[in-house]
């Protein structure tokens, strides 16, 4: 069965001291890529979620993109709010062979992954897909003769129970969620941005959240608050009936100093 892993919202400045909430998230990311590495050596697929770069600088994404060289051929990417598209595009993706975003569709036997862009200026912190890349996801769903289907993006296309975080979620979830059932291919969806884990249902379709490699965020909570959980990622293993075997393995340590800090990131 294809493995993919996929680790998200590193928040990782050019400056390796870099923090946010008092966590170094160079060195919390190295801890969760170290751990993947070593249990998942030759994944199928990496899936690096949005807001890679605090900062949104080059020497940022090119840090990440040195990290991870030569751990798996396939590596796509899912913009976040946090980014600089441009420089993103200028930097990581010819560092790690990546294609562009718009041909980033990934055949992984009888499966189709398609990494999405809900990265815009205009709604951030939320996401939107837009006109064009909505269409890219109905055409894609359209044409494929894969049988089942794994979406993938930054920002979440359904409510968490956070109020604060549905805030910033994906603007135009509705056009979303009107192209996936009208495929019924699509059995997964995979998102960071809340900086949680999440393993739920909307219809028949699963809804995958990832924690973050640096700060957590607390569940079910009405304003910002952070966790006391550690960074993690999460594993997926792609099962020819459609079905999805999922755990996220986290690292220890790397707590936020100040559990009560509610300024905002």
């Amino acid at each position: 069965m294809p493995l993919i892993l996929h680790l998200t919202d590193m928040h990782l400045h050019a400056d390796a001291a870099g923090r946010l909430k008092g966590i170094p998230t160079l060195a919390s990311f190295r801890a969760v890529k170290s751990l993947a590495w070593r249990r998942h050596p030759a994944p199928d697929a990496l899936i690096l979620g949005g807001d890679l770069a605090q900062d949104e600088l080059g020497p940022t994404y090119r840090l990440l993109a040195d990290d991870i060289t030569g751990w798996c051929d396939a590596v796509r990417v899912t913009p976040g709010n946090h980014c600089n598209l441009p420089v993103l595009e200028r930097t990581l993706l010819p560092a790690l062979d990546m294609p562009p975003m718009r041909a980033s569709e990934l055949r992984l036997e009888n499966w189709l992954v398609i990494p999405l862009n809900s990265h815009d200026p205009d709604a951030s912190p939320g996401g939107r897909l837009g006109g064009d890349e909505l269409a890219r996801l109905e055409r894609l769903l359209a044409e494929t003769d894969a049988d089942h289907a794994l979406i993938a993006l930054h920002h979440h296309p359904a409510p968490i129970g956070s109020p604060w975080m549905d805030a910033m979620m994906l603007e135009d979830a509705d056009d979303f969620w009107r192209a996936i059932e009208a495929s019924g291919k699509a059995h997964a969806v995979l998102f960071g941005h809340v900086h949680q884990k999440l393993d739920t249902m909307r219809g028949d379709v699963r809804l995958l959240a990832t924690p973050s490699t640096c700060v957590q965020f607390k569940p079910q909570t009405e304003t910002f608050a952070l966790d006391e959980a550690s960074p993690g990622y999460r594993w997926l293993r792609l099962a020819p009936d459609g079905g999805i075997e999922t755990g996220v393995e986290r690292v220890a340590g790397f707590l936020p100093p100040d559990p009560d800090d509610t300024s905002f990131y």
